[in-house]
């Protein structure tokens, strides 16, 4: 398949998950047959939307092996606001555009792999991924506050 048509097919695929057309996004990504990171990503949020927690979850493990080490952080030189915004409101499982930076792209998988977690009742790993976020977000902090002692 000629690479402007796999890119045609993952543009498909983010238009219909925000759409919120999850098997018609997860049958773009598919068919674009791409293992790169964000298509497994986004073919890992279908399935979290779709509340196959467990099918979500291994893509988003593939989808991790694929990040150079140590790259899960914001660019240093956002404005305050914006970064108070970022670790308080900012929804977490948004589709991952193709082009993003390794680092942005980290943050959004490691954001969506602690609500996969907590939905598998991961506890360790829900908390394990809020220190590697630098214990920032706000999400994370209600998932682990909501786990019983």
């Amino acid at each position: 398949m000629p690479e402007s048509q796999k890119k045609e097919l993952f543009s498909a695929g983010i238009t219909y998950m925000v759409s919120g057309e999850y098997a018609f996004a997860f049958s773009c990504f598919t068919q674009a047959g791409k293992s790169d990171l964000p298509t497994l990503y986004n073919k890992a949020l279908c399935y979290y939307y779709l509340s196959l927690y467990n099918d979500c979850r291994s893509l988003l493990l593939e989808a991790e092996r694929l990040l150079p080490p140590l790259t899960e952080r914001l660019p240093e030189n956002l404005p305050e606001a914006v970064l108070r915004w970022e670790y308080e409101k900012s929804p977490a499982g948004c589709p991952m555009p193709e082009d993003a930076p390794d680092n942005l792209a980290a943050v959004q998988l490691l954001r969506l792999k602690a609500k996969v977690s907590a939905r598998l009742h991961l506890h360790t790993e829900v908390r394990t991924i809020h220190a590697r976020l630098g214990n920032k977000y706000q999400h994370i902090e209600e998932l682990i506050k909501n786990i019983q002692p």
